[in-house]
């Protein structure tokens, strides 16, 4: 299984690269849950394992594995930013860093402190409406300079991607023109 997974895995490197891909998300919330039963520490190892795997398989590319958080409703591993950092410190790979995720970090009540502290292994960011899980709005009653602020103080400085439930019927494009006005404000 080990020398399976390793084959696939170089095998998606090299079409990400193909495609001129720079960042892979590390997500998965049902393939990483931890089966009833099953040592929790026995399943953080080989986690660890996989993703170095990962990062391995990644390097010849310069592409980085980013780790998401997810909250409690969608996998029962690794839910908070604190969490990841641990695990990419554990891992300890170039190419292994770490994605916040604003819907995830709220979901999970998780202090702002986190992204903060997770400064320069934060490597990509997802976006949305906190509640909704929507694009983010000027409408919307969530306040997102605390957090643009946290990835200032983090100096993070590189890509966020809107991660939201899209309007239905609405094109991408007019949903991209009404949003990056909001993210700009912050």
């Amino acid at each position: 299984p080990a020398d399976i997974l390793r084959e696939y895995t170089e095998r998606a490197m090299d079409r990400v690269a193909r495609l001129g891909g720079k960042v892979v998300v590390y997500g998965s919330s049902k393939a990483r849950n931890i089966p009833e039963g099953f040592s929790k520490e026995r399943a953080y190892e080989q986690f660890c394992q996989a993703v170095y795997m990962t990062g391995e398989a990644a390097a010849p590319y310069g592409i980085v594995v980013v780790l998401e958080p997810l909250n409690i409703k969608e996998t029962n591993f690794f839910h908070r930013v604190e969490e990841g950092l641990q695990i990419v410190r554990d891992v300890n790979h170039p190419n292994v860093q770490l994605l916040a995720d604003m819907y995830h970090v709220c979901q999970m009540q998780e202090d702002f402190r986190s992204i903060i502290e997770a400064g320069n292994h934060l490597r990509h960011v997802h976006i949305a409406e906190p509640e909704k899980r929507t694009p983010p709005s000027f409408e919307d009653t969530f306040e997102y300079a605390s957090f643009a602020e946290a990835l200032r103080q983090a100096g993070y400085d590189e890509r966020i991607s809107v991660e939201a439930n899209m309007p239905e019927g609405e094109p991408v494009g007019s949903v991209a023109a009404r949003v990056l006005p909001v993210l700009k404000k912050y």
